[in-house]
């Protein structure tokens, strides 16, 4: 089992990322800030590293040189992987010693596995010896089911996977629409506690939906949380949501556990 360690200061990429490689069955190991990426690559000496560029404390470039400068760590494989992607850039990382250098947003975040995979010469079919099980949560992870039924309406399978995964270790029944056909079918058919809409459905579906929750006798009470990536959903977001009973959020800097708290403070438990 190769060890990763993932060198990222956006907490959501970092669940995200160390979501996708943990189930491809890589062990991860996460670094917030330079400093602490350089520590923990001479404590662990992982097996590589993925490094962004633009970190605190010391950046990308700090960390490649210390690290290949130093006798102990020189031989650890660094893969940066930044959106910084001038050719400049890329020269500058190679000249300090990385082996590859990935565009974050040319990729989603399993084609950038898929990447690593390249660059580390693992088979990816069905003979690799990389398990693809996610490990099981521990006892303390585990929790028992409080009843409540969220439907979670969003078409970005990371997304989609994270948010889920730790909605359901805490508790909550969780069902997921990937596009709004399948979204607007569970609204008629089925009643739910929580409804989880993503804005950014393609063609502007997500303030549909949420208009047909809050139009229906049924539903017009049951909280909604809404995913914004942009600030011209706002306007008509606030004409239908209510105050007191929805949020607005906005999903690429909410992470999964922030947002079972706002689920959990939403429906009172």
């Amino acid at each position: 089992m190769s060890n990763i360690l993932i060198v990222e200061d956006d907490r959501m990429l970092v669940e995200i990322y160390q979501k996708k490689f943990s189930s491809d069955g890589y062990q991860v190991e996460t670094a917030s800030s330079g400093a602490e990426a350089i520590k923990k690559i001479t404590k662990n000496k992982p097996d590589l590293v993925l490094l962004d560029l633009v970190m605190p404390e010391e950046d990308g470039f700090e960390v490649l040189r210390k690290v290949k400068q130093n006798p102990l760590t020189k031989d650890v494989r660094i893969i940066v992987f930044s959106n910084l992607s001038q050719e400049e850039d890329k020269e500058k990382a190679a000249a300090l010693g990385a082996e590859g250098f990935i565009t974050k947003s040319d990729f989603t975040p399993q084609e950038i596995v898929e990447k690593v995979h390249e660059i580390l010469n693992i088979k990816t079919d069905d003979e690799s010896q990389i398990s693809k099980q996610e490990a099981a949560p521990s006892d303390n992870e585990r929790s028992v089911k409080n009843g409540k039924r969220i439907l979670l309406i969003e078409d970005e399978e990371v997304f989609a996977d994270v948010f889920k995964k730790k909605l359901s270790e805490t508790g909550f029944d969780v069902e997921v629409a990937k596009n709004g056909t399948i979204g607007a079918k569970k609204i008629e058919e089925q009643q739910y506690d929580i409804y989880i809409v993503n804005m950014s459905l393609p063609g502007h579906i997500g303030a549909d939906l949420i208009d047909k929750i809050k139009k229906a006798e049924d539903k017009t009470d049951i909280p909604v949380i809404a995913f914004s990536n942009s600030k011209d959903d706002l306007g008509e977001l606030k004409k239908s949501l209510n105050a007191e009973n929805d949020l607005i959020l906005e999903k690429t800097k909410i992470t999964p556990s922030q947002l079972v708290i706002k689920v959990k403070k939403l429906l009172e438990i």
